[in-house]
């Protein structure tokens, strides 16, 4: 079987990765791989100096980027789901990490969603309205009961 030249600075094994420990590019490649295990995506297998110099260049430009690229990929809508381009290299490009970063792929809200919020928020202002109504007649003697006392000192 032929062996694959390895190129200059190319990790092509998990135990050479380690090797790398405490590193951007080691913490970038661990956070991939757990990310894609969970959602389904690609795990890295290989990193090349150009995956490197791009990781750089995001790094350089946004600085620690995981925790919202995290968010918009675990939230992304159903063409994101789909497609096989949501990978490492489209998240450290300049162009991909953007449109992910801008929520491009966020998962929209749908017509449903915003009618079940708009209910829940009319259902929790209407029990609101009436303990609010319920505390003021609690507070107030009966009006009716009032009226009639009223009425019988007028008379006696």
């Amino acid at each position: 079987m032929r062996e694959k030249k390895k190129e200059e600075g190319e990790i092509n094994e998990p135990s050479e990765m380690r090797d790398q420990k405490g590193s951007p590019l080691e913490e970038y490649l661990l956070w991939w791989n757990d990310l894609a295990e969970k959602e389904g995506l690609p795990k890295i297998r290989r990193i090349d100096d150009r995956r490197r110099r791009q990781l750089e260049r995001r790094l350089a430009e946004y600085g620690d980027f995981r925790t919202e690229a995290a968010e918009q990929i675990v939230n992304r809508n159903e063409f994101a789901r789909l497609s096989s381009w949501l990978n490492f290299d489209f998240v450290i490009s300049k162009s991909g990490l953007l449109k992910l970063l801008e929520g491009n792929y966020r998962r929209k809200q749908t017509s449903e969603d915003a009618r079940l919020r708009a209910q829940r928020r009319r259902d929790a202002e209407g029990r609101a309205y009436r303990a609010e109504e319920a505390a003021k007649a609690a507070a107030q003697p009966n009006l009716k009961e009032a009226l009639e006392k009223l009425k019988k000192r007028k008379e006696g």
